[in-house]
């Protein structure tokens, strides 16, 4: 198969991947409603699917190294498929939160797959396409609420949601069981799998400044988007400013990541990362300490489109360090994204509770400061050799 067709395959996966787990958000009133929940009961559905997710991730990469990407992937789309579809029609709470940890565990293990697909396809732009998925999944994730709009106000309600969501999984599956995907490197003919450990990667300074450029990315750019809303709110500003605060900050992530995709190779993953790094802290403190509402706009705009090219490119770094181990490179950098959603926010939020909102979103201009030491280190250490 060629490599453009393998990239279309990627990148539509990877829209869905965006657009269809963010469809509960909007759909969790309706199933508050429906269940007669409490929020402490309804909330305990995005805990059982991020811990869902996490396994999958951490198994994901290592299977599809082993298995090939087809195999996980189309498994994957083909659970997720028959889960949403169980989800629209079981009649208690219960089970829905048990199936959403299952969802999670489907949905991490083809995360990590198709970042590394992409990535060997690619392999002489990397940085080019893997921000280029990570862009098409921004723009599934400002697509997917308004899909959800439409379908909340059918005659099925919510349970159009995943009966739609486990149609689509389930057509993508399907349609790649005749699609001839390339293994993974380990896989290849001829060649021998290499005595790589995934814990031995962690002995590498490369590596590990990488893990800590996706695991600060993604604690601080969560916070920002988990907080501003009620920070906002707060702070006396009109609902709909925080409302729309979100979006903007997606599509700031959309272009940017667009647009990184042109510049990686052009000038380079460790100075993109570096580019990247500086942006985002020079606008996250408008995002938080201006007054007009314009300028907080541009500034949670901006801080999008400079975050954006931070995780892509260091999924791009770490492919090349370890070509032949691509979904396990993948598996642990999305883990160190997790790890970064799961503490940076919660920090914020118990200081804030303490210190108020804008003292505590000093601790994540504090990280981005650390964020831009490790990109300098990262570029000063790459021309060392």
């Amino acid at each position: 198969m060629s490599r453009r067709s393998i990239t279309v395959i990627s990148l539509i996966g990877y829209f869905l991947v965006g657009s269809i787990p963010i469809m509960l958000a909007p759909a969790l009133p309706f199933l508050i409603r429906a269940f007669n929940l409490t929020l402490t009961s309804a909330g305990a559905v995005f805990v059982a699917r991020s811990a869902g997710s996490f396994l999958g991730v951490l198994a994901g990469g290592v299977l599809s190294d082993r298995l090939g990407r087809k195999p996980v992937i189309v498994a994957a789309c083909l659970l997720q498929g028959l889960l949403m579809s169980l989800v629209a029609i079981s009649p208690s709470w219960a089970i829905i939160t048990a199936f959403f940890g299952l969802i999670g565990f489907a949905g991490g293990l083809i995360n990590p797959s198709i970042n590394a697909m992409i990535a060997e396809a690619n392999s002489e732009r990397r940085g080019a396409a893997l921000n280029a998925l990570h862009g098409v999944y921004s723009v599934g994730a400002m697509i997917g609420p308004l899909v959800a709009g439409f379908l909340l106000a059918s005659r099925h309600g919510w349970r159009a949601i995943f009966f739609g969501g486990s149609l689509i999984w389930l057509l993508y599956g399907l349609s790649l069981l005749f699609v001839k995907l390339p293994a993974s490197v380990l896989k290849t003919p001829g060649h021998v799998r290499p005595a790589v450990r995934p814990l031995s990667l962690f002995l590498n300074p490369l590596f590990l400044m990488l893990f800590a450029v996706s695991f600060l990315y993604n604690g601080t750019a969560t916070s920002l988007v988990s907080w501003i809303n009620t920070y906002l709110d707060q702070a006396d500003f009109p609902i709909l400013l925080g409302a729309g605060m979100v979006s903007i900050f997606y599509l700031g992530l959309a272009v940017g990541r667009f647009t990184c995709g042109v510049l990686a190779e052009k000038i380079g993953y460790a100075r993109l990362i570096l580019i990247c790094a500086v942006g985002s802290l020079a606008f996250y403190p408008i995002a938080i300490y201006a007054s007009p509402p314009l300028l907080i706009a541009l500034g949670v705009l901006l801080a999008g489109v400079f975050f954006s090219g931070l995780h892509p490119t260091s999924l791009a770094y770490a492919n090349r360090l370890y070509p032949e181990i691509g979904g396990t490179v993948s598996s642990l950098l999305a883990i160190a994204m997790t790890l970064g959603a799961m503490s940076v926010p919660w920090i914020t939020g118990f200081a804030a509770d303490m210190i108020g909102f804008q003292m505590s979103f000093t601790i994540n201009i504090g990280l981005l400061m650390v964020l831009v030491m490790v990109a300098l280190l990262l570029l000063r250490r790459e021309k060392r050799g």
